[in-house]
C-alpha cells in the first residue's frame, strides 16, 4: 500500500510542476500565439500550435491516448485508462490543462488570451 501511495504522490507532484511551468511560460511570453504543450512523466514531448487542426495517438508505457486539436481547442478524444481526461472536455484558454494521472500525461494550453478589458 505504501508503494502505491508514493507513486500517486509522485504523479501529483509532476502534474503540479508541469502546471507551474505552464503558468510561468504563459505569463512571460507576450505576443506569441497559443500552443499545446504535452508532457509525459514531467518531460516535454511535443509543442504544437493550437491554430492547426491535428489528431494523433500517443502510445505510452502506461497506455494510449488520442489527442485532437481542432478549431482552436485541444481535447482527449479517447484513452484506455478510463480516467477523467476524456471527460474534461475541450480546452482553449491559456493556462488550462488536461491531466491523465494513470498515464502520467499533462496537456496544457500556453500563450495569451485576448482580453477586451486589458487590450
Amino acid at each position: 500500500m505504501e508503494k502505491a501511495t508514493k507513486k500517486a504522490d509522485l504523479i501529483i507532484i509532476l502534474a503540479v510542476i508541469a502546471a507551474a511551468i505552464l503558468l510561468f511560460t504563459a505569463y512571460t511570453a507576450p505576443g506569441q500565439g497559443k500552443t499545446v504543450l504535452i508532457y509525459h512523466n514531467g518531460e516535454l514531448l511535443r509543442v504544437l500550435p493550437l491554430e492547426h487542426d491535428l489528431s494523433f495517438t500517443l502510445t505510452l508505457e502506461e497506455g494510449v491516448n488520442t489527442v485532437v486539436i481542432k478549431n482552436g481547442a485541444v481535447w482527449v478524444e479517447s484513452a484506455d485508462c478510463g480516467g477523467d481526461c476524456v471527460r474534461s472536455g475541450a480546452k482553449s484558454k491559456a493556462g488550462s490543462s488536461i491531466v491523465c494521472l494513470p498515464h502520467r500525461l499533462v496537456i496544457e494550453v500556453s500563450g495569451e488570451d485576448y482580453d477586451a478589458v486589458s487590450g
